[in-house]
């Protein structure tokens, strides 16, 4: 009977100890995986940072012999600021708050000045 039970333990002791093993070695896989992935991202960062530089595209666009020329007025958009955006939302929202109560806004002049 106790030469069952100290069979026992010491089998449970080797199946603990081989686990722990294995796991060791997926961690110091995994460990391995994470630095190559971080080099590999610090790679394609530095990569990417480069490639926005202006002396790259430059080269980019030189390479590819692209004909730029100067737009027509009618081929300019203007966009709005983030400012004209912001009074235009402003506006509609004054405006907005009237008319959920049916009321129109006032009229608005300006002063003539002599």
């Amino acid at each position: 009977m106790i030469l069952a039970i100290i069979v026992f333990v010491s089998i449970y002791y080797i199946h603990q100890q081989t686990t722990l093993i294995r796991l060791s070695y997926q961690i110091g896989k995994n460990k391995e995986i994470l630095s190559s992935l971080l080099n590999e991202n610090s790679y394609l960062m530095y990569n990417n940072s480069k490639k926005k530089t202006p002396q790259h595209i430059e080269i980019a666009l030189v390479s590819n012999n692209l004909d730029f020329c100067i737009p027509d007025r009618n081929q300019i958009v203007y966009l709005d600021t983030d400012e004209a955006r912001s009074e235009k939302i402003s506006k509609t929202n004054q405006a907005g708050l009237f008319n959920i109560f049916g009321i129109s806004r006032e009229a608005e002049a300006e002063s003539i000045q002599y």
